[in-house]
């Protein structure tokens, strides 16, 4: 007997998978102005070339990726860990060019998407101790 998740589970699962996806969707849309903007405030940090210009255009699209996945429940415990690692990644960046407010997305983004891991280890945990009670 598998045990279901909530319906807060369900709806924060829901609720972070459309806010990961929209901002990924929203970037891919202005694309040309992310690369830019990207290009040109975090210059410093990224090398020159095409390595670095594949990258930046890629990870909108990993984002609307990680929120898909997120959103249909597929492999969810890899797509919270990649969540994880794309918010941190932006993170750092607006860290150490200049702190902005998209920190406050970001950060919040974060808590929901470690909520969430959390949420998933009851769920799983709870699952399995059924399975070997039956």
């Amino acid at each position: 007997m598998k045990q279901q998740p909530t319906y807060l589970t369900q709806s924060l699962r829901l609720a972070a998978g459309l806010l990961i996806a929209g901002h990924g969707i929203y970037r891919i849309v202005i694309l040309k102005q992310y690369t830019d903007f990207v290009s040109t405030n975090f210059d410093f940090l990224l090398p020159e070339g095409a390595l670095s210009e594949a990258l930046i255009v890629m990870f909108p699209f990993a984002e609307f990726f990680v929120g898909a996945l997120i959103i249909s429940n597929i492999a969810i415990r890899e797509a919270l860990n990649l969540g994880v690692f794309l918010t941190i990644v932006m993170m750092a960046f607006l860290i150490v060019s200049s702190p902005s407010p998209h920190i406050i997305y970001h950060l919040s983004t974060l808590a929901v998407i470690l909520w969430l891991k959390q949420l998933n280890r009851i769920v799983a945990f709870t699952s399995s101790e059924l399975e070997k009670s039956n």
